[in-house]
């Protein structure tokens, strides 16, 4: 009997929320069948929580980017990123726009539109931890999340000449991350 009042409370004040989804509430416990209110909310805390952890991945991973890329893909570091994206400069003609759509599609930077400079490497890392942050803090859409694949995708790529991005988890957080992008509402 308590289970019954507890479960009448809950779909009294669902009713009041929506005065359709009560009724359609009572059918589905009426027919004993999966209500529509727990699946909504199983995804919806699902999504929160996916979001929110996968932002928290991105974040550590653009600090740890930042702290770490000077040193190891600047100007003066140890496998310069710049030398890198000038072999693949070399194999893509830069006659058009054309060509570098296609020389990103194949290597997907941002760094094939701007040159790559440390203070540039460092603003984009600087961009992804703040996006991030947005994520965290509850901001959550796809564009979001399309910048934050992009970022990232942009770091891997131009490490791709190194030995420092080549772990699997690098693959992990780029696949998971394009995923994500589908878990926010697209526009119609």
């Amino acid at each position: 009997r308590p289970f019954s009042h507890r479960c009448d409370a809950e779909i009294t004040s669902l009713t009041t929320m929506k005065p359709d989804l009560g009724r359609d509430i009572l059918v589905a416990v009426k027919n004993n069948t999966k209500t529509p209110w727990k699946s909504t909310l199983t995804f919806y805390v699902a999504k929160f929580a996916i979001l929110r952890l996968l932002a928290l991945v991105y974040l550590v991973a653009f600090l740890g980017a930042f702290y770490q890329n000077r040193g190891l893909m600047g100007k003066h570091g140890l496998q310069p990123a710049s030398y890198h994206m000038e072999r693949l400069r070399n194999t893509t003609p830069k006659d058009s726009q054309l060509e570098l759509l296609r020389g990103f599609l194949s290597h997907p930077t941002i760094f094939w539109w701007i040159d790559i400079t440390d203070s540039r490497q460092d603003t984009l890392v600087g961009v992804g931890a703040l996006l991030s942050s947005f994520v965290l803090l509850g901001i959550d859409s796809w564009l979001l999340q399309l910048m934050l694949w992009l970022l990232y995708f942009s770091i891997v790529t131009i490490a791709g000449g190194t030995s420092f991005y080549s772990y699997g988890w690098e693959s992990q957080i780029l696949e998971t991350g394009f995923l994500a992008i589908f878990l926010c509402d697209l526009p119609q």
